[in-house]
């Protein structure tokens, strides 16, 4: 008897409920526009000693946040059986870990103040500074509920909800593709720019934004040439809309070869100066002397790979971490010369109701001031 998507889907959300129950590993997610899940769990749990098809990376080398690799269940079989397998093991409680600290308007400006004058030295040209917005957990918090709310609410993203003992528990709807490889083609975008969202779908970009999308564009381009990969088709930039926010991107596809190191390609344009900044060296170590936190898996990435060696990557943005009475909504913006604080301040704002807006009824007592 063929199992109907919704009666999987269901199949799925039980495994995941148990999963949590029993302190075990795995990560639910959904690819923009598909109408099915995907479900990916340890190696460990289905004997599998290859380190699993989906990787979860945190933002920099050093974290606290280790890497990790999971293995996907394909077919209502596999997880039927596994779901079997785990339900007699004793129930165990789940290892949330700490929170970062959220930090006052004050304290960001002066963070951006120390951004500006690293810009006019001369030492960066661009540099992500992010903070942590620290929301009351809902009283009725189900994790996979709130993981099919986002489902629904953002279909144009990789949505997912991921649980490992050693790094807690995060969810997030990104809509950032690092890259999309097919055979010896790759699809990429180069996503930089921020407003909020318009209804009339107007946008006027100012050269702040389109500054910030000529670096990333710059930087996706010199990558693929030292990997000897030629543009076959470059769009752009063109208008994105994601959630409460548009950005401005453009769409790339690369010719390679079968002589490329996906791997390697994938540490050289990770982090992007989307994410990062330009040059990468000093805007890291800017950003490690400037945020006060771990990112842990905010502005990582997510990647699977098939058993043909194709391989979809999202960098982890619009994203939140669960604790066990908190919620830490991750946000970030792009810092250049022309940056205004009070303009960055309601940037983060805007970018932390993709988050906020799914955490009923704690969005109702999102109250941090926008400045006019």
């Amino acid at each position: 008897m063929q199992i109907k998507i919704s009666d999987l889907e269901q199949l799925i959300l039980s495994l995941v409920k148990t999963l949590l129950s029993k302190n075990l590993a795995f990560c639910v997610y959904r690819f923009p526009h598909e109408n099915h899940l995907r479900v990916a769990v340890d190696p460990v749990l289905v004997c599998d000693k290859s380190g699993g098809d989906l990787k979860i990376a945190p933002f920099a080398r050093g974290s606290a946040a280790a890497p990790f690799g999971l293995k996907r269940l394909r077919g209502a079989s596999e997880i039927q059986k596994l779901l079997d397998q785990i339900d007699f093991l004793p129930d165990s409680p789940l290892s949330y870990g700490n929170l970062p600290v959220e930090i006052g308007r004050e304290g960001y400006n002066q963070q951006i103040r120390k951004y500006l004058k690293a810009i006019e030295s001369g030492n960066v040209q661009k540099a992500i500074l992010s903070r942590v917005i620290i929301l009351e957990k809902p009283t009725h918090f189900y994790p996979a509920d709130t993981f099919k709310r986002l489902v629904n609410r953002y279909p144009g993203t990789l949505a997912y909800l991921f649980y490992h003992q050693k790094g807690g528990m995060w969810m997030g709807a990104t809509p950032e593709l690092l890259f999309r490889k097919e055979g010896d083609v790759f699809f990429t975008l180069a996503l930089a720019g921020t407003q909020p969202r318009k209804e009339d779908g107007l946008y006027t970009w100012r050269p702040k934004e389109t500054d910030e999308q000529a670096m990333v564009e710059a930087h996706i381009e010199d990558v693929f040439r030292k990997y000897n990969c030629k543009i076959r088709k470059k769009e752009g930039p063109h208008t994105v809309e994601a959630a409460h926010v548009a950005h401005l991107g453009t769409d790339y596809v690369f010719e390679g070869n079968e002589k490329v190191n996906t791997e390697a390609l994938l540490a050289a344009l990770h982090p992007t100066p989307a994410v990062g900044g330009i040059p990468l060296d000093e805007s890291l170590q800017l950003i490690k002397q400037t945020e006060g936190y771990d990112r842990a898996y905010y502005s990582g990435f997510i990647s699977e790979e098939s058993e043909t060696g194709n391989m979809t990557v999202y960098v982890n943005l619009r994203c939140m971490q669960i604790g066990s009475d908190k919620v830490a909504v991750y946000v970030g913006g792009g810092i250049t010369a022309g940056s205004d604080p009070d303009e960055e301040w309601n940037e983060t704002i805007a970018k932390s109701k993709t988050m906020a807006d799914v955490l009923q009824p704690a969005a109702e007592e999102y109250k941090h001031e926008v400045i006019g």
